[in-house]
């Protein structure tokens, strides 16, 4: 869009420093005079009084340093703390669903996830020779917990010595000292609670911490 000079109104080009008619020196402005004839205009009007151009309006120019700009880097932070504040209640739903039941083997009590049910036919009791063996299986899926305690009827016979000889990797579990093992296809420990032994076996390590002894 062509300038002109606001002296005489001659048309001129946006490198000329001194207009080329009249030699006075340029502060060129588009608003000053109209673009179609170059009649000297008042500021802030919208058309032409000599021709009725129609001039341009021009756009306010954002400022760099705007609100969002500013504050670009707080807001992402807030975002992104939101975003963990969100995570954080959804977990805590999760665990506020979550239940426990209380199951019994023998005259040991033991809690464990609500979502396990037992497998009434693999429950065991047998006697051998005076040692009771009760064993009961409780599963979720591909997952399982397995309970056994053993004890003596009739005669004497020192659990913490029979678990010491069963071997292991000597640890405090439930509240007890025990042994916990890794086998070929399950975790195990095993502790002693009324001289009676007490194993607990699972598919995996994280669903043996979930178990409690009552």
């Amino acid at each position: 869009m062509p300038d002109y000079c606001k002296n005489c109104g001659a048309k001129i080009t946006e490198n000329d420093q001194y207009c080329p008619d009249c030699g006075k020196q340029l502060q060129k402005t588009s608003l000053n005079f109209c673009p179609n004839c170059g009649e000297e205009l008042e500021k802030n009007v919208k058309f032409c009084g000599s021709c009725g151009y129609q001039l341009p309006i021009k756009q306010p120019k954002i400022k760099e340093d705007s609100f969002f700009k500013k504050h670009q880097v707080p807001i992402i932070i807030i975002g992104g703390l939101l975003i963990l504040a969100v995570i954080a209640i959804a977990s805590l739903s999760t665990i506020a669903f979550y239940g426990t039941q209380e199951v019994q083997v023998n005259t040991i009590g033991f809690e464990i996830p609500d979502t396990f049910q037992e497998n009434t036919l693999k429950y065991l009791h047998e006697n051998d020779e005076g040692i009771i063996t009760e064993s009961k299986y409780f599963e979720d899926g591909s997952d399982f917990i397995q309970i056994d305690v053993m004890y003596s009827a009739n005669t004497f016979v020192d659990a913490n010595r029979v678990n010491s000889n069963l071997g292991g990797q000597r640890q405090n579990m439930f509240g007890y000292d025990g042994y916990y093992n890794e086998l070929s296809d399950a975790y195990s420990f095993s502790f002693v609670k009324d001289n009676k032994l007490c194993t607990v076996y699972t598919s995996n390590y994280n669903l043996l911490t979930e178990v409690e002894v009552l």
